[in-house]
């Protein structure tokens, strides 16, 4: 079973955030308004110019992983403050190697795009059986499309024939390129 956590949305102007124990504890004008386990919480967001944070607290979400983040009144992000990254260097450095080399990168972007294709066809084929429109011709379009061949990509990145019948109304496909 999956548990799903909290983020905690503070609204109210001139209110302090602190850490007090193992919770948070939202305090206005001296008086404790709220106190909420940081346990449960995945981020908090405060949504106001003149709400505090006490570094104490910033510490204690960064060690835990919960996201604090700093909006403005109407919702812009301002800034944020993140825990320590997880992760493998000796795998982010063969992600690296990777994105280095033509044909490894190439391969991983074929496959990404025959996914989505696939993906394409069997959402077409939901949609066909739950609203009994006829969508067999888009369909047997991306049935048609072979396996390992994926239309190119603006910069010519990959090299693959395009498949002008496939796709009519993209502009890559008409030869044309797309404004910016």
């Amino acid at each position: 079973m999956k548990k799903h956590l909290n983020t905690l949305f503070v609204t109210l102007e001139g209110c302090w955030l602190s850490k007090d124990g193992d919770t948070v504890k939202v305090n206005s004008e001296g008086t404790c308004l709220l106190r909420v386990p940081l346990h449960n919480l995945e981020g908090i967001v405060t949504l106001g110019w003149d709400i505090g944070v006490s570094p104490y607290l910033m510490g204690a979400c960064a060690e835990r992983g919960i996201t604090l983040s700093f909006c403005n009144p109407y919702g812009k992000f301002l800034a944020g403050v993140q825990g320590f990254m997880k992760g493998n260097i000796l795998l982010r450095r063969e992600q690296y190697r990777w994105a280095d080399d033509e044909a490894r990168w190439v391969g991983v972007a074929r496959e990404m795009i025959g996914a989505k294709i696939a993906n394409c066809r069997s959402l077409l084929l939901r949609a066909q059986r739950t609203y009994g429109k006829d969508l067999s011709e888009a369909v047997d379009r991306l049935a048609a499309w072979p396996a390992g061949a994926v239309p190119a990509i603006c910069c010519g990145a990959l090299k693959v024939p395009l498949r002008k019948h496939i796709f009519p109304a993209c502009p890559i496909a008409r030869g044309r390129k797309s404004r910016s």
